[in-house]
């Protein structure tokens, strides 16, 4: 790619990172370190991006496509797949395995084909340290995350409360 092409790819993944609502807080300075901090990656359609249990070494912000999240549940010996949640583009996941150092408390595939930015741990350590608003934009999210559930968990009982055991319990 041709160092024109590669600005103008940087500049638009700068573009739709600022547009997440984890990182609009950002100013243009924070926003561009986390462009060069970030690894974007294509996955395929039906790509499993992680397993309930799995470790969290990464946090996820989708550029393009869409997210499934799920969790696979055994009952009497057969295995069921629900999805909870599917997450689109700006959107970002996978923040309470690597903070909490826990295992993953959901599963994640690709529904469609999809453009993510990785984060890793110390990265995005390294963007706090730089720009603390990123973590109050982080605790935000995992509020809202967290009241959702207790919100549908009181709409729709068991089922949910169960998730947000997933989330304190891993």
């Amino acid at each position: 790619m041709s160092a024109r092409g590669a600005g103008e790819q940087s500049a638009q993944i700068q573009r739709l990172l600022a547009l997440s609502p984890v990182f609009s807080n950002m100013d243009s300075r924070n926003v561009a370190l986390l462009e060069q901090l970030v690894k974007t990656v294509e996955r395929q359609a039906g790509t499993v991006l992680f397993r309930r249990g799995d470790a969290g070494g990464e946090f996820f912000i989708i550029l393009e496509g869409e997210i499934e999240l799920f969790i696979v549940r055994e009952k009497d010996g057969t295995a069921s797949e629900e999805i909870l949640e599917t997450y689109g583009p700006c959107q970002a996941f996978g923040e309470l395995a690597l903070f909490g150092k826990a295992p993953r408390t959901l599963g994640a595939r690709t529904r469609s084909g999809a453009l993510l930015c990785t984060i890793g741990r110390e990265n995005l350590i390294r963007l706090i340290e730089a720009g603390p608003c990123i973590a109050v934009s982080l605790l935000e999210t995992v509020s809202r995350r967290m009241a959702g559930i207790v919100r549908q968990g009181n709409r729709l009982s068991a089922p949910l409360f169960f998730l947000v055991s997933l989330y304190l319990n891993p």
